[in-house]
């Protein structure tokens, strides 16, 4: 199935990653990391895998808050899918953090 396909999940990471500039505003920071290795969680499953791409974070001032995973981009496929007219998303991910640096530019 396309969401589970490990192709679907390096096109998603690589289209945020084009989307999404790394910065710092305040005590909150989007890092990257190279990639995942070991056990990789997805949705409904784990596995031994090796994810050659860089990875986004959002950092706060004491722990990782949100990891762009092939967990993330496979939960939300199916919400996505099936979204229709305005929509408006809710959650404290990399997307809040853009728009507030959008707003400073």
């Amino acid at each position: 199935m396309k969401p589970f396909d490990k192709s679907y999940v390096f096109e998603k990471i690589k289209e945020y990653n084009n989307k999404i500039d790394k910065r710092k505003i305040g005590d909150y920071e989007i890092k990257s990391i190279d990639g995942l290795k070991g056990i990789v969680k997805g949705y409904l499953y784990e596995k031994n895998d090796d994810y050659n791409i860089e990875i986004l974070e959002l950092h706060g001032p004491q722990n990782v808050w949100m990891r762009l995973t092939p967990l993330e981009i496979q939960a939300s496929y199916f919400a996505i899918k099936m979204a229709k007219g305005k929509v408006g998303v809710v959650g404290l991910g990399l997307g809040y953090v853009v728009e507030e640096m959008a707003k400073k530019d």
